[in-house]
């Protein structure tokens, strides 16, 4: 298909054109094996809606990456890993920490201890009641994004803080923000449907082995060279390593 493509449109670089035409088509990597399984049970995939200007804008992508499975009352409407038949409260707590938290008490699951942080100075009060290391991180966003971790002094936890509070403002976003104890161990994020488990994925930070001789900016740009990490492919694996305040503090630490 994208050898034809390319020839219509004159391009050279048919892979790359494939990708693009994947990257505007699909919303995540989870979109594609959930299509590729129901292709191979020989249930109809379309796409829901497909609005003009499919090129332009966040809108359009939402839309032209919606896909309707099966026909019928059978059928489903996907996009990413959300699906129709999810409940969109259900969707709108687990995406919020907050929220989940507050859920995950009233139901009494054992969690780590956790408090809204209401102001720096709130902060200072409270911050000798939690055992050490905690965690500082703000409640709506996803990926990690302004997440600080092992915090284990009041001066940490109030530039952490200030970090999450420029993060909201520059994102234009009304995210709380909280701390929580932090608890040790292997990170796995896990799948399951209709109660089932489906799949585990062990998350191993990323990282960098020294070889004595380049420095470690140096090693980082080469393991982003890993074509696994090239997130402009729908189909990537790992990400690439950012250089933020945070890696640069730790490095500093």
């Amino acid at each position: 298909l994208w050898k034809e493509v390319a020839q219509i449109m004159g391009k050279k670089d048919e892979k790359k054109l494939a990708l693009e035409i994947i990257k505007n088509m699909v919303s995540s990597m989870s979109t594609i094996p959930a299509l590729d399984v129901a292709d191979k049970m020989n249930e109809e995939i379309t796409p829901l809606l497909v609005s003009e200007g499919i090129w332009k804008g966040y809108g359009a992508l939402q839309f032209n990456r919606q896909y309707s499975i099966g026909c019928g009352k059978r059928s489903a409407i996907t996009i990413s890993f959300a699906t129709s038949k999810d409940s969109r409260m259900s969707m709108q707590i687990q995406r919020d920490k907050y929220l989940t938290n507050r859920l995950m008490d009233r139901l009494s699951i054992p969690g780590a201890p956790w408090e809204n942080i209401e102001s720096e100075n709130h902060l200072k009060q409270i911050f000798g009641n939690y055992k050490k290391p905690v965690v500082i991180k703000p409640t709506a966003f996803t990926g990690g994004r302004g997440v600080h971790t092992k915090i284990t002094k009041l001066e940490e936890a109030i530039e952490a803080y200030k970090n999450i509070v420029n993060i909201t403002v520059e994102r234009n976003s009304k995210s709380k923000i909280i701390i929580q104890e932090q608890i040790e161990g292997e990170d796995y994020r896990i799948l399951t449907v209709n109660g089932k488990l489906q799949a585990a994925t062990k998350r191993v930070p990323a990282f960098v082995e020294g070889d004595g001789e380049k420095t470690i900016k140096e090693l980082i740009e080469e393991t982003n060279k890993d074509p696994r990490r090239d997130i402009n492919n729908p189909t990537h694996t790992l990400k690439p390593i950012k250089i933020d305040k945070p890696l640069v503090d730790f490095l500093q630490e």
